[in-house]
C-alpha cells in the first residue's frame, strides 16, 4: 500500500549535521532525584507497556506512539523511554510544550541529535515537535500550540508533568490548565476509539491553590455525593469531612489528607468532563504516588494517571476493569458510577513515594545509577554527574535534610 507524500515525507530521516562533542556542566535539579526515575519507570513508563504497547498493534500505519508531554530541558521522561521502545520494536512521536525553549517550532529529533544525547534514532520518531508555547494556549485556535497539535490525529499518552499546580494560585492562571485538558479531552473523544493514557503531576498543598478553581472541581463531587448512593456511602466511609460548596481554606484538611481528597475532586472532575464528551469515555485510576517538595517534611505533590477507554459497545466487555463486578451489558451511567466509586478507594490507598524509595537501598542504589545513566546519555560531564548525585538520601522521611541541595521547584 503507497503512503501519501506528506506520511511518506514524515518518514524520511531528516539530514543530521555532525556537531562537536561539547561536555555540558552539570547541576542538579529536583526531577533528578530517584524518586522521579521511579515514577518514570513504575508508572508512567511500566502502565505505557501494561496498557498499551501489550494490547495495541503499533506496527503497520501506525508506526509509533503518539505521546504529548511537557519536557524539561533534558527530556529525561523522553529519554527514559529507549529500552522500553528498543524492546518493543516502536518508536515515540512526541508533541512536547515548553515556553522556555528557543524559536517557535523545532524537530525534537534534530535538537536531541545536535545536542549530543542518548541516539535518538533508534526512538524518536523524526516527526517529533518542540513547541516553545505553555500548553494551555490549545484553547487559542491561532496559538502556535493549537497548530502544533493539529499536526497529531490524536495521542496514546497525554502526560501533563507540571512545574507547579494544576490549579495555579494566580488570578490569571486558574483554571487556564482545566480549560486546556477540557480542550484535549473533546479533541480526544472525536478522534479515537482506542484507549489512552493520562498522567498528571501536580502540586497539592492547600495553602497554595486557586480556592475558587478547587471549589469548582469540588461542585463536581458534591453532585456525586447528592445524587449516587454508593459514592455518598464509601465517601462517608472513607472521608472524614463535610463536602460543600464554597468551603473556606481554613475549613479544608491539611497535608495528606488534603492530597487524597485534591486527588479525589480531580478525579470526579476528569470522570465527568468524559462521560459528557461525544463519544463518551470513562477512567479508571492507576495507582497513584504522593512526595514531598524539597525539604518539607510533608507530602506536596501528586503523580496521578488514568486509563482513559472510549465507551464499549453494548454487549462488549471493555478493557477497563473498575473491580465492581463487570458486566459487559452495563450503561454508560453504571460505568460511570462504578468508575468514581473505585476512585475513593485509591484515593485513599495513596503511596508515599519518599517513604518506598528511601526504605528500600537496593532499590535507591538502582534508581540512582539509572538517573546518572540518563544524565550522562544527555552529555552532562559523568564525573560532575557523579559527584552531584552521591548514593545518599537526598531526604529523609522522619524530615531530616539530606546531604544535597536541588535546585527547581518541580520534584
Amino acid at each position: 500500500m503507497s503512503k501519501s507524500s506528506d506520511s511518506f515525507a514524515d518518514d524520511v530521516m531528516p539530514e543530521i549535521v555532525e556537531a562537536p562533542v561539547v561536555m555540558r556542566s552539570y547541576k542538579a535539579l529536583a526531577w533528578h532525584r530517584p524518586r522521579k526515575q521511579f515514577i518514570r519507570e513504575k508508572q508512567w513508563n511500566h502502565y505505557l507497556i501494561e496498557k498499551l504497547i501489550k494490547k495495541i498493534d503499533f506496527s503497520g500505519d501506525r508506526q509509533a506512539i503518539n505521546m504529548l508531554g511537557l519536557p524539561s530541558e533534558d527530556f529525561l521522561d523522553l529519554l527514559s523511554l529507549q529500552s522500553v521502545c528498543e524492546e518493543h520494536d516502536v518508536k515515540v512521536k512526541y508533541l512536547g510544550f515548553n515556553s522556555t525553549a528557543d524559536g517557535d517550532i523545532e524537530g525534537l529529533y534534530q535538537k536531541i541529535n545536535r545536542e549530543r544525547m542518548l541516539e535518538a534514532s533508534s526512538f524518536i520518531h523524526p516527526g517529533s515537535r518542540l513547541v516553545s508555547d505553555r500548553f494551555e494556549n490549545i484553547t487559542n485556535r491561532r496559538d502556535f500550540a493549537t497548530i502544533s497539535l493539529n499536526s497529531f490525529p490524536s495521542f496514546d499518552i497525554v502526560n501533563l508533568d507540571l512545574c507547579g499546580c494544576i490549579l495555579e494560585h494566580s488570578t490569571t492562571k486558574a483554571g487556564r490548565v482545566l480549560d486546556a485538558v477540557t480542550e484535549l479531552i473533546n479533541r480526544q473523544a472525536t478522534a479515537r476509539l482506542e484507549p489512552w493514557l493520562f498522567f498528571v503531576t501536580s502540586y497539592a498543598f492547600r495553602d497554595d491553590i486557586a480556592l475558587d478553581a478547587f471549589n469548582n472541581l469540588l461542585s463536581s463531587l458534591v453532585l456525586n455525593v447528592e445524587s449516587i448512593a454508593s459514592f455518598r456511602e464509601k465517601f462517608k466511609t472513607e472521608f472524614q469531612v463535610e463536602i460543600r460548596q464554597d468551603i473556606p481554606r481554613d475549613e479544608l484538611p491539611h497535608n495528606t489528607e488534603f492530597i487524597e481528597l485534591f486527588t479525589l475532586a480531580f478525579g470526579k472532575w476528569l470522570a465527568a468532563k468524559l462521560k459528557h464528551a461525544s463519544p463518551a469515555s470513562f477512567a479508571m485510576q492507576l495507582p497513584t504516588y504522593m512526595f514531598r517538595h524539597q525539604n518539607f517534611p510533608t507530602p506536596r505533590l501528586v503523580s496521578v494517571g488514568y486509563l482513559v477507554e472510549p465507551a464499549p459497545k453494548r454487549g462488549k466487555q471493555g478493557w477497563l476493569n473498575f473491580g465492581l463486578d463487570e458486566d459487559e451489558d452495563d450503561d454508560d451511567d453504571t460505568r460511570y458510577e462504578k468508575s468514581v466509586v473505585r476512585m475513593i478507594s485509591q484515593c485513599k490507598r495513596l503511596r508515599d513515594l519518599d517513604e518506598i524509595v528511601e526504605t528500600d537501598d537496593v532499590l535507591y542504589k538502582q534508581l540512582t545509577e539509572r538517573t546518572k545513566e540518563l544524565l550522562v546519555g544527555c552529555g552532562y560531564d559523568p564525573a560532575e554527574v557523579e559527584l552531584s548525585l552521591p548514593v545518599e538520601y537526598l531526604f529523609r522521611t522522619d524530615g531530616a535534610a539530606g546531604t544535597q541541595d536541588v535546585a527547581g521547584s518541580a520534584d
